[in-house]
């Protein structure tokens, strides 16, 4: 019987192919190796990357409302009203075009506000009637606070119960001091800030710088039940600011606010303290639905060198 050699050509061949296509099968596998273990380290530093150029575009949007806010605050201390005629101290809220900028502007007269330390028991009672509570919850917490700022002794069991950390028989140091107190703590600050100050330090309240909550409830000249509203405007002292900058193109947004007090004596200003939680301060609800001014008026607001540094920011 005759057998059929085999053709060494085409043997060859086939193991060439064979190897080329192992070959071919072990690189693949090797790139998808290294891509998955590469891939979610490229995808790590992407996001990085990307959370990092975002929040510097924050900081940078605050760091402007920052320089807005004081830019303003020398508007007001060099008592320019005719500069600062469209920004009124009663926490309505201002909206202005500023080059690429959208500006939400709140600014509030502290002597427009009841006063934690130092305002008589109804114009506290008045003050938690515009935040919203009932008549008896109103005059509840006015006793409460009364108590809590009150010397060793002040207060009883009414207001113990409505302070359950304790009283503090001491001065407020702050408006958030609040909300060691039963009822408040859902209450935003920005709303606070609109009716209750540590900054009036008087015993009245002045009319012309009433905040819209306060208007609500409070007459515009003193009354025998009222006899706490002053009957002249109260010297401007101290006011607070806040800013949100906003720039569309970017999708960005800053806020910051500060209180500052304007020595009568000097056309000077100064930064009495930040506000905290200034995401809060600027989300009056009236803002958001009214358009933002020319941009001719950004420099009336916050003056021409401003209002040029902020064209081209």
């Amino acid at each position: 019987m005759n057998e059929v050699a085999g053709n060494p050509a085409s043997d060859s061949a086939g193991r060439g192919e064979g190897v080329a296509g192992f070959a071919l099968v072990a690189v693949l596998l090797f790139l998808l190796i290294v891509s998955a273990v590469i891939t979610p380290f490229v995808l790590a530093a992407r996001t990085d990357f990307l959370l990092s150029s975002r929040q510097y575009l924050i900081v940078r949007q605050q760091m402007l409302a920052r320089g807005v806010a004081q830019a303003i605050a020398r508007q007001i201390a060099g008592r320019d009203t005719v500069a600062i005629a469209e920004l009124k101290l009663d926490s309505e809220p201002m909206r202005v075009r500023c080059g690429p900028h959208d500006l939400t502007i709140v600014a509030q007269d502290q002597a427009g506000l009841a006063d934690l330390n130092t305002s008589p028991r109804g114009l506290l009672e008045a003050g938690f009637l515009a935040l919203g509570f009932s008549a008896g919850d109103a005059a509840n917490l006015a006793d409460a606070a009364v108590a809590y700022r009150s010397p060793q002794g002040g207060g009883g069991g009414g207001a113990n119960r409505l302070v359950p950390a304790g009283l503090k028989h001491f001065p407020f140091d702050a408006i958030e001091e609040l909300y060691e107190f039963e009822g408040m703590a859902g209450m935003a600050p920005g709303t606070l800030r609109r009716v209750m100050t540590v900054y009036n330090r008087s015993a009245v309240i002045d009319p012309d710088a009433y905040s819209p909550a306060l208007r609500r409830v409070l007459p515009d000249n003193p009354t025998s039940r009222h006899p706490y509203v002053s009957a002249a405007p109260l010297p401007l002292v101290y006011a607070m600011v806040s800013v949100e900058v906003v720039d569309p193109d970017l999708g960005v947004r800053g806020y910051w606010g500060g209180y500052f007090e304007f020595p009568e004596a000097e056309a000077g200003f100064k930064l009495m303290e930040p506000a905290s939680d200034s995401v809060l301060l600027v989300n009056a609800p009236r803002a958001l639905s009214e358009p933002f001014v020319a941009t001719d008026e950004c420099a009336a607001i916050v003056g021409p060198g401003v209002a040029n540094w902020l064209a081209n920011r």
